[in-house]
């Protein structure tokens, strides 16, 4: 009976042991199956982070080849522009204004001041102006701007009754010798006055008031004409 009484305590006794270590076996068992959920987590998140950075780096590359085009293409526009100034002489000023190439006449080289009427020497460099236009800009549309300063007509009030007029006059001044004495197509031109009101520098200064007195011809994008 005491024998009996022992195996059974032992066998007890290997039970409970055999509880613990499944016990423990089930608890590390759900620690591993947490840890490789976790891993898994993290991998997928890494994963996803390497296709967004390759996803980035796609279209970094191809920024990159747009503004490498478009510097070329800067770099020769740079280029044609500096050699068009060579041809065009000092009088005319050649500038990108709003994207659009503008070539700017100041008005002492082309009338006398208050007038209209062109002086032979603005003559002459409509002339060159005109080359280029049937040249480097063939067919393309024209505005031909007429502007003025701040001070009042004085000496020709007579003739125009505001700087609206004179730049209005100056304006087509300009566009008739072009199409009349220089072949240009008159279908591409047209003349736009803009009196004092599209200042490029401060009326405030005599040279301010100088450069705001000029006629520009603006080169317009669309359709040849």
């Amino acid at each position: 009976m005491r024998v009996r009484m022992e195996w059974m305590r032992r066998l007890w006794l290997l039970g409970g042991v055999v509880l613990v270590m499944l016990a423990a076996g089930c608890a590390n068992v759900d620690e591993l199956k947490r840890q490789n959920a976790d891993l898994q987590a993290r991998l997928a998140a890494v994963e996803a982070e390497r296709d967004s950075l390759q996803d980035q780096s796609s279209v970094l590359e191809a920024e990159s080849r747009s503004l490498n085009e478009r510097l070329s293409q800067a770099q020769a526009s740079a280029s044609e522009l500096e050699e068009l100034r060579r041809k065009l002489g000092g009088d005319v000023e050649l500038t990108l204004r709003g994207g659009l190439v503008t070539m700017e006449l100041p008005d002492k080289v082309l009338y006398r001041s208050g007038e209209a009427k062109l002086t032979e020497a603005g003559k002459a460099t409509l002339r060159r102006v005109a080359s280029a236009l049937n040249s480097e800009f063939a067919g393309q549309s024209l505005r031909v701007e007429g502007h003025t300063d701040t001070d009042p007509i004085r000496r020709t009030r007579q003739l125009y009754k505001s700087n609206w007029e004179l730049s209005s006059a100056r304006a087509l001044e300009v566009v008739h010798f072009l199409t009349e004495q220089c072949g240009v197509a008159p279908q591409r031109l047209h003349a736009a006055a803009f009196s004092q009101y599209r200042p490029v520098a401060p009326n405030s200064t005599t040279a301010g008031k100088q450069q705001n007195r000029r006629v520009a011809i603006v080169i317009l994008p669309g359709e040849k004409k």
